[in-house]
């Protein structure tokens, strides 16, 4: 839909046609187009010409004149609060900034491999549609690179693709490049030319792992992606595709358990081979296939810093609570610490299910809920449309009941929740990769034998964009923090002891706004429940939430 200037009339998405607990947006001047059909409500359609509220009813002023023809002001009805918006950049809404997900400003992307990069048989290759994809969605990407080539329509033609190049052709380039272009994102599609010519295929995996440990030697800070390669167009040469691509997810892998950022990247079964115009090289349509591919592993990128538990959509993180006695499932929608409004959800009447963690698998930007039984070891994940469930989608069982899900985090850089896994018989340790709802593989963490010692969430709480654990040691009242970077512990940080046994570290979140994770605490013998602002590691103060007496009720999530 399209909202004529001088109007600010705009559907909401409203259950019912009740305010109460909706997040309404009003738009106010020129014409602006609504993507979402998610902002659409038949019920309800408000009218004004502009953002005119008592300033002693906002959290920030709203500016009002024409001056300020795309202003946005929001009213959460909930809460009787009105908080006005930004000015946009331009009309209409979009998806998040990919600025977060591309650091750097501008953010420097190289792009990096052969003729594939280069765009043989199509001028600019992927390159052309990725960096309209990125542009449109409002990244301020910047490619980098020695060499320059594309269509009118590509604004930025740089990039190191180089036909012809096998992989030690461009390790024996990047001793340059990287330090003259400091790229923090690199783009790695190499060894094509490494399988069709026949060049030593066997070794090919050994000299692109070789590659991604000269790339972080380079330039540490860099968040690398590694694709695989497309198919050939023959069945001898495919079948080195198929050899030399069965070995990068492992690569990939052990790089990030040495806490490298290197994500892996499908490629190949992105296209067929009828998306070639040759052997070995994508046509146009296959171009575009690949910048697809590596647009959507961005995008799903840009949703790893959202609120893993904002269940109302405003930004604020929520809480999760699930009754074992009577099947109940509710949230708390939270304004800060303060609880604005409770949410049922669908009961489950079997007490062996429980809620074990809050993430979004499926990447539309909202929570999904991870169940585990604890009797039969089968695990579920609840996809959520906010607060209304969509769909359940089983994941692999567990049959020892000893393992216990205990929380759901990006641990290998993708973007994509991963499930942390503890044995509270062994005190083994485990984290399984995820590829959304799909189980793609286990890593072993370090064991913990004293098993008094229980993972309570996990959280950035050293800021390097990657999560740590909490712990809670529920003998001795001890609290610690794992500091990891991905799947490599670095440090244990302690912080203050709570002597008191029936507390337990419920969860993790920036319940305060302030960009650092939070501690959430219950009570499980007076039904207290309270929240540790911190400052990374550091404690802050403790701020009482809404006790629950029923201790049946526990909390879910975030985890």
């Amino acid at each position: 839909m399209v909202l004529e200037s001088g109007r600010a009339e705009i559907a909401c998405n409203c259950l019912g046609g009740s305010l109460d607990s909706q997040f309404c947006i009003f738009m106010s001047g020129s014409k602006v187009a609504v993507h979402s059909v998610n902002q659409v409500c038949e019920q309800v359609v408000f009218s004004m010409n502009f953002c005119k509220m008592d300033p002693s009813k906002t959290e920030r002023s709203c500016r009002e004149g024409t001056g300020y023809s795309r202003l946005v002001c929001y009213i959460k009805t909930s809460i009787r609060t009105w908080i006005c918006g930004a000015l946009l950049a331009g009309t209409g809404f979009s998806t998040p900034s990919f600025a977060q997900v591309l650091p750097g400003n501008p953010a420097k992307v190289m792009p990096l491999g052969d003729s594939i990069t280069e765009g043989f048989t199509v001028s600019g290759g992927y390159r052309t549609d990725l960096w309209n994809s990125l542009v449109s969605e409002g990244s301020n990407a910047d490619f980098v690179g020695s060499q320059s080539s594309g269509p009118s329509s590509l604004s930025d033609k740089n990039h190191e693709g180089h036909p012809g190049y096998f992989i030690d052709q461009i390790a024996d380039g990047i001793d340059d490049w990287l330090p003259k272009y400091k790229p923090e994102t690199v783009l790695l599609l190499i060894g094509t030319n490494d399988i069709e010519k026949n060049n030593d295929p066997g070794g090919a995996p050994g000299r692109l792992s070789a590659l991604i440990d000269q790339i972080f030697a380079l330039r540490s800070s860099v968040k690398l992606y590694v694709a695989s390669i497309p198919p050939a167009d023959d069945s001898a040469i495919n079948q080195r595709v198929l050899d030399y691509n069965a070995a990068i997810p492992g690569i990939v892998n052990g790089k990030i358990t040495q806490g490298k950022k290197v994500v892996y990247v499908d490629i190949y079964n992105a296209l067929t081979t009828a998306d070639l115009a040759d052997t070995v090289h994508p046509d146009a349509e296959g171009y575009a296939k690949i910048a697809d591919r590596w647009f959507e592993t961005l995008r799903v990128a840009s949703l790893a810093g959202s609120p893993k538990s904002d269940f109302s959509g405003d930004g604020q993180w929520d809480i999760l609570w699930r009754n074992g006695a009577n099947g109940r499932n509710t949230v708390w929608l939270m304004n800060g610490s303060a609880r604005s409004a409770v949410v049922e959800l669908p009961a489950v009447s079997d007490p062996n299910w429980r809620s074990v963690g809050t993430a979004d698998f499926d990447f539309d930007g909202k929570p999904d809920i991870l169940w585990r039984n604890t009797k039969t070891g089968a695990n579920s994940i609840w996809l959520m449309n906010g607060t209304e469930y969509r769909a359940a989608i089983s994941l692999p069982t567990v049959g020892d009941p000893k393992w216990q899900i205990a929380g759901a985090a990006d641990f290998n850089f993708d973007g994509k929740p991963d499930i942390l896994w503890r044995n509270q018989a062994t005190g083994a340790n485990s984290v399984w990769l995820m590829d959304g709802a799909v189980y793609r593989a286990a890593v072993t963490l370090q064991a913990v034998a004293d098993l008094g010692w229980q993972i309570g969430g996990t959280g950035d709480f050293d800021a390097n964009a990657t999560p740590d654990i909490l712990w809670r040691n529920t003998a001795t009242g001890a609290n610690a923090i794992w500091k990891m970077n991905g799947l490599a512990f670095l440090s244990s940080v302690s912080v203050p002891s709570v002597g008191d046994l029936g507390w337990q570290s419920a969860g993790a979140g920036d319940f305060s706004g302030d960009g650092k994770p939070d501690i959430l605490w219950r009570n499980t013998a007076t039904g207290s429940n309270a929240l540790w602002q911190m400052d990374g590691t550091v404690f802050i103060q403790s701020l009482p939430l809404e006790a629950v007496g029923d201790l049946a009720w526990q909390i879910g999530g975030p985890r």
